[in-house]
């Protein structure tokens, strides 16, 4: 359990990393992904040495493939924000994770208490909540955001499954895959050059690696069915509580709800 809290922790210090970012620059975040890729992949080979001699083809396949997905993901995250705002957005993503609870239900034959399903469920509608329905959404965008991010999340328990090698074997080659992925959009986009972005970027990715490595090791004795839940209902736990504690913002009635049902969530998918 140690394992899934460090990663929510992580995961939230990059969420509040991100929001400092947007508030004080206006550099392209194109950059800031960019060297936090960098970093990533290098932190996953230098704590963790391997030998290339004995990468196998589906550690790298998957790792790209991965990588790929996950830049692909982040540009439609940031078009769905222009077309259907922030909060249905990051809802859209988080309700995803029914994608990898379903997957690993029916692939793994994961053991699941019918209290933790019902935790499960008590979080999904909590999800649902968070985002505000509107007349204009764009149907296709919210569906790709949904499929792309729940694939992406599940490919963590299928290298776990099925790999040979160590979590930083796949680890470096997401990163790396993501960062030529990078590369390439922003010399086709022609994005002018930060160096303010890119030292942000650095300072990022340490949690960024972190926040994948460790919830890798938290899939090898948590369930998925139960890890993915609570790493989505951590962070928002957390996420909430920085608003208000960092950023000053008030809580309105229902985040207050919001708040109690992950809290009640969390505590129904722990029940053995």
């Amino acid at each position: 359990m140690i394992n899934l809290i460090i990663s929510i922790l992580m995961s939230v210090i990059i969420a509040n990393m991100l929001k400092y970012y947007q508030k004080n620059y206006k550099e392209s975040i194109l950059y800031v992904f960019l060297s936090n890729y960098f970093i990533a992949a290098i932190l996953s080979y230098l704590l963790y040495p391997f030998s290339f001699a004995g990468v196998e083809v589906f550690d790298y396949t998957m790792g790209s493939i991965v990588g790929v997905m996950y830049l692909i993901n982040f540009l439609i995250l940031n078009r769905n924000i222009q077309e259907n705002g922030m909060s249905l957005s990051i809802a859209v993503m988080r309700i995803s994770l029914i994608i990898p609870i379903i997957i690993s239900l029916i692939l793994f034959k994961e053991s699941v208490h019918t209290v933790n399903f019902i935790g499960i469920a008590v979080i999904i509608i909590t999800f649902f909540m968070l985002g505000q329905m509107k007349n204009r959404l764009s149907i296709i965008l919210l569906l790709l955001l949904f499929l792309l991010t729940g694939i992406s999340d599940f490919g963590m328990k299928f290298y776990e499954y099925y790999g040979n090698n160590s979590i930083n074997t796949y680890l470096f080659f997401l990163f790396a895959a993501a960062f030529v992925f990078n590369a390439l959009i922003i010399l086709i986009k022609r994005e002018r050059f930060s160096p303010n972005a890119i030292i942000f970027g650095l300072i990022l990715g340490f949690p960024n690696q972190l926040t994948s490595y460790f919830f890798m090791k938290s899939l090898i004795s948590i369930p998925a069915a139960i890890a993915y839940p609570m790493l989505g209902a951590g962070v928002a736990l957390i996420s909430v509580l920085s608003d208000k504690f960092i950023w000053k913002s008030k809580l309105s009635i229902k985040q207050i709800i919001i708040l109690i049902l992950l809290m009640c969530g969390i505590i129904l998918i722990n029940i053995r």
